[in-house]
């Protein structure tokens, strides 16, 4: 199942360690770490996390 794993680079609640070690076990993720963010990117960056999300979907998209 494709799946995109997003932890900002300032979240304490998911370390962007915790979340490399997430991806690492879930073949095929990718993982996405966006700058100036916390636990809440969707909320605190809306547009760069609604990028992120884009191009991860039409990614997919494409492969299929």
């Amino acid at each position: 199942m494709p799946t995109l794993v997003i932890a900002g680079d300032q979240d304490v609640g998911m370390p962007v360690e915790m979340a490399r070690a997430i991806q690492i076990g879930i073949a095929g993720a990718q993982l996405a770490v966006p700058p100036r963010a916390a636990h809440l990117s969707n909320l605190e960056h809306p547009e760069a996390f609604g990028r992120l999300v884009a191009d991860f979907l039409g990614a997919d998209h494409q492969q299929r």
